[in-house]
């Protein structure tokens, strides 16, 4: 048990002690003005879109009723081969299941 205490002890001291520390907004300032001036940096002028990319990369944020304008329903899926997964050209998984069967129910009833 004491030596439990004493294990304890020196975990939380070594806490404090990395938890304390010079004034970090100054250096965190910093930092996000070198990752804003990289970021302006990068990010140059794409090469010639189709009007295909330009469609697919165009901001969609937009309620029900933009999207049964557009006809599309976009799913946020998580990275894994189990849920959502392409099999060639073809979407496949769970997610990708519902994702269909929500697109055709959202068209029946709107449509």
């Amino acid at each position: 048990m004491k030596r439990l205490i004493i294990l304890l002890q020196s975990f939380l001291l070594v806490c404090l002690i990395s938890c304390g520390g010079s004034d970090s907004s100054s250096t965190l300032r910093s930092k996000l003005e070198q990752s804003s001036t990289a970021e302006a940096a990068v990010e140059a002028p794409p090469a010639e879109l189709s009007e295909m990319e330009k469609a697919i990369l165009k901001k969609f944020t937009g309620d029900l009723d933009d999207m049964v304008k557009r006809g599309a329903v976009r799913i946020l899926v998580p990275y894994s081969m189990t849920y959502f997964f392409h099999d060639g050209a073809v979407e496949r998984g769970p997610i990708a299941e519902a994702g269909r069967l929500l697109q055709q129910e959202l068209q029946k009833k709107f449509a």
